[in-house]
């Protein structure tokens, strides 16, 4: 009986291990995310930037012609 109360411990903390690297993973990898996500938005917004500046030059040299 002793020894299947011990196997049970270990293994709650065998599933507590795992659980808290599973969460600590899931906090990790969502600020990887944000990370990655703020960083995407950035160079997104500052090509769509220079995009719109080009269009506006595009413009302007078309309403001189």
């Amino acid at each position: 009986m002793y020894i299947n109360v011990f196997k049970r411990r270990i293994i709650n903390n065998e599933n507590l291990s795992i659980l808290t690297y599973s969460i600590k993973n899931s906090k990790l990898n969502s600020k990887l995310n944000s990370k990655l996500n703020s960083k995407l938005n950035s160079k997104l917004n500052s090509k769509l930037f220079l995009l719109s500046l080009n269009l506006k030059n595009l413009l302007l040299v078309n309403s001189f012609m």
